[in-house]
């Protein structure tokens, strides 16, 4: 489905120019620039296209004044006629225009150009008619915008506490959270079935946390998203929780994707401590999830069968890891990932403060460690075929039988 498209004008935007920048959804010019359609000072026909689109967006009187004289208007008139959206000095033009395209990057494609469909219906028909092909078009929206929260983890199956800053050791490497691996692999089969959308990933943690995010992509996500920020460091849960629905908040995502835990602290809570931040409905331990008509049903298996679970977008979701089995990033999609957009945010690009996030704003302190209690006296048992008589004696010794 076709993206929204901007033209920067800067400079003349004539004929055929002036017909491109026109059949783009939002233009902008610099205040030196020029637009107009003067063909027939050179005696030659304008071109079908542009006499046609100059006449729906500034008014057909309007637009014959400027083909028929071949007379060129200056940004502050193209404005007020509403051929641009807005002017901007010479030298901030592509700026500008550069911080309305990462808006619109950040939005979901597929709403966008429903969207642009919806307002387009404006010019097509009655009024009647266009409300019917707007609940038409809506009804079948297919996709939606789906930001999956993944986690770097140390690698391996050994977990060290550091005795210095009483945290999780992770200093070695590191790799995606296998949990959220389900989470990544099931957002991308909702948007392959849609066959529209996209799929954002997000984390907080070290720049090298970026390597679990790379794999994500490879995987067949569309963008990634990092917040790293040295005074993020010692977050607990609720400082974390905090960080991602910010950042969430900045993606206005319809639907978020958790795994079920991270393997590092099994905690498997911070999916619904985000939800309670964005006030957004949440069900966990996912075993299936399909989105349909504005909603997200999910199936929970339960010691007796299975729950069923709906829930209306924008919400929050943990899967389990039954859910799926997450495929093996292929050679193409590794290379591919280096190309695809990775965004880094620090904390005050998310407009956090000190006392939100890191040590200051976590809510739990670990006072001391150590090491679990020593078993107690033991006795190792040869099994010389007497084993299990030495069992009964044993027991019988220790009055337990």
């Amino acid at each position: 489905m076709p993206k929204p498209t901007i033209a920067a004008i800067n400079g003349f935007a004539l004929g055929g120019g002036c017909e491109l920048a026109l059949a783009c959804d939002l233009r902008y010019a610099a205040r030196s620039a020029k637009l107009g359609q003067p063909e027939i000072n050179l005696g030659i026909v304008p071109g079908w296209g542009g006499t046609q689109r100059l006449a729906r967006v500034c008014g057909l009187g309007f637009a014959k004044e400027l083909i028929l004289t071949g007379r060129l208007v200056d940004a502050e008139e193209a404005e007020r006629r509403g051929l641009v959206n807005g002017v901007y000095e010479d030298g901030e033009l592509l700026e500008r225009v550069g911080e309305t395209a990462r808006v619109l990057a950040s939005k979901s494609p597929l709403a966008l150009a429903y969207a642009k469909q919806a307002v387009n219906l404006a010019l097509q028909g009655s009024h009647a008619a266009g409300l019917d092909q707007e609940a038409s078009l809506f009804a079948t929206v297919p996709a939606v915008k789906i930001a999956v929260c993944v986690k770097q983890v140390p690698e391996g199956a050994a977990r060290r506490i550091d005795p210095q800053t009483k945290r999780l050791d992770r200093s070695g490497e590191g790799a995606l959270n296998p949990f959220d691996g389900h989470a990544v692999e099931e957002a991308l089969r909702l948007r392959d079935a849609a066959g529209e959308g996209e799929v954002v990933v997000l984390s907080m943690g070290p720049q090298k946390a970026l390597d679990s995010l790379r794999k994500a992509l490879a995987m067949g996500a569309d963008r990634a998203v990092l917040v790293s920020d040295d005074a993020l460091a010692g977050s607990d849960l609720v400082a974390t929780s905090a960080v991602l629905a910010k950042a969430l908040e900045r993606e206005e995502a319809d639907l978020v994707l958790f795994g079920q835990q991270g393997n590092d602290s099994d905690g498997a809570v911070l999916a619904a401590a985000v939800a309670d931040r964005l006030r957004l409905p949440m069900f966990s331990q996912a075993a299936e999830v399909t989105v349909a008509d504005g909603s997200i049903r999910g199936k929970r298996q339960t010691e007796f069968g299975y729950d069923v679970i709906e829930a209306p977008l924008p919400a929050v979701v943990a899967v389990s890891d039954a859910i799926n089995e997450p495929r093996y990033p292929s050679l193409k999609g590794i290379m591919g990932a280096k190309k695809k957009p990775q965004e880094t945010l620090s904390a005050a690009d998310l407009g956090l403060d000190g006392g939100v996030a890191g040590e200051s704003g976590s809510k739990t302190a670990v006072y001391a460690l150590g090491d679990p209690p020593p078993r107690g006296d033991s006795r190792k048992i040869e099994d010389d075929g007497s084993a299990a008589q030495q069992i009964v004696d044993f027991l019988a010794e220790k009055r337990l039988i």
